[in-house]
């Protein structure tokens, strides 16, 4: 019987939203950064393709070699200019080819450089004399057919072969040229995947290079070298972000085609900019302190002029491998010390919104802090007092108490 109310249907439990479309947002913005990280690093500079074979043990055990073997693999990937070949890729790949590289030939070393599909192939050896170990190491070039560079280092017995190794690979990347790729030609515009990260500015000059005709011995058919075509030196117009540059050509040997490789001079040295060259207004807007001619340089030890290039070569990844190697090696001299002041000074202030630059700035106000010579705590003073970033104000702080103690 109805006593006039109606009854209401009771509510079942509160609907909730499905799950779907926010993991697909998530999945979509995920995919987003992805793509990102991929283009960044499909842009950034080549690295090297580079294969190690195992040192040769003279006087050391087999397993030392091993060791420092692959302590090299290890530090020459985190130089982040070259792609390793894993120890056990390169063995599986040989022994398919029953290839055995021990006392193998230049000749052996370039055709096994080809087999392994790599550009460079190093080899060496670990000798103890006395009770010094000595690292030896060649680069063979595989398509120029030729050894690109020899380095020797001394470790004082094992348990200094990982400083001996860090300093050898030093010595090898500061060889090394960076290399990009043509990427786009829009009519005389030509895009480049070398930005402001890999030391590239306005008026920079690039050059692009093919590989040419390979030259063979009459007699035996042994590959003797082969040639570098120049094809076209570029002009940089403008950067693109840190891993883009938009050129134009100077000189064309030969037409410019997509793919093409792009090289930074001859080593990893700042580009020269065209001294001929006109500035333009919007060149000139980039750059917020003028180019001015190095200070004069004090006399350094010999074998130290590298890092001098490296300290001044206005390139942030050379500066803190100078920087660490002058702390780790303590080569706190008065002519290196006086390049890391100017070299601080000159640039503490840029606003080039590059990280990897105030990174490189941090590690020269280290090398002041650490050298011990109280005659830098002005420098330092005025670094801490004047800079607006966080990083530097901190490390000039840290330094500076070094120095007070």
């Amino acid at each position: 019987m109805s006593d006039g109310y109606t009854l209401a249907p009771c509510p079942g439990p509160r609907a909730r939203p499905h799950p779907l479309p926010f993991i697909r947002i998530i999945l979509t913005v995920a995919l987003f950064l992805g793509l990102a990280v991929c283009v960044r690093v499909a842009l950034a500079a080549e690295k090297v393709k580079i294969a190690v074979n195992d040192l040769d043990a003279f006087g050391v055990s087999e397993s030392l070699a091993l060791s420092a073997s692959d302590l090299l693999r290890t530090e020459l990937f985190k130089t982040g200019f070259f792609h390793v070949t894993e120890r056990n890729q390169m063995n599986k790949i040989l022994a398919e080819q029953t290839f055995q590289l021990s006392g193998a030939t230049d000749d052996d070393v370039i055709a096994v450089g080809k087999l392994l599909a790599v550009e460079w192939m190093a080899m060496g050896s670990i000798n103890k004399l006395g009770n010094t170990l000595v690292m030896n190491v060649r680069l063979v070039d595989v398509e120029e057919a030729r050894v690109k560079a020899a380095e020797t280092v001394n470790a004082n017995g094992e348990e200094g072969i990982q400083s001996a190794i860090k300093l050898l690979v030093d010595k090898i990347a500061a060889n090394v040229p960076l290399r990009g790729k043509v990427v786009k030609i829009k009519g005389k515009e030509i895009i480049v995947s070398l930005g402001r990260q890999d030391g590239v500015r306005p008026d920079s000059v690039l050059r692009i290079e093919r590989m040419g005709e390979i030259y063979r011995d009459p007699a035996s058919g042994r590959v003797l070298g082969r040639d570098r075509v120049n094809v076209a030196t570029l002009r940089v117009e403008r950067t693109i972000g840190d891993s883009l540059s938009a050129t134009s050509i100077i000189e064309e040997n030969s037409a410019v085609r997509v793919d093409d490789i792009v090289l930074i001079g001859g080593s990893r040295s700042a580009p020269a900019p065209v001294s001929a060259a006109p500035m333009r207004a919007e060149v000139q807007r980039e750059q917020s302190v003028p180019a001015a001619p190095p200070p004069a340089v004090q006399q350094v030890r010999p074998g130290h002029e590298r890092y001098v290039r490296m300290l001044r070569s206005r390139r942030a990844r050379d500066v803190k491998v100078a920087a660490k190697t002058i702390i780790r090696r303590s080569l706190y001299e008065p002519g290196l010390l006086a390049v890391v002041e100017d070299e601080l000074l000159r640039g503490y202030q840029q606003r080039t919104g590059d990280g990897h630059h105030m990174d490189a700035m941090a590690w020269l106000c280290r090398v002041l802090g650490a050298s011990g010579d109280r005659r830098y705590i002005g420098t330092l003073e005025e670094v801490q007092r004047n800079t607006r970033v966080r990083k530097l104000k901190k490390h000039s702080a840290k330094a500076l108490a070094r120095l007070r103690r």
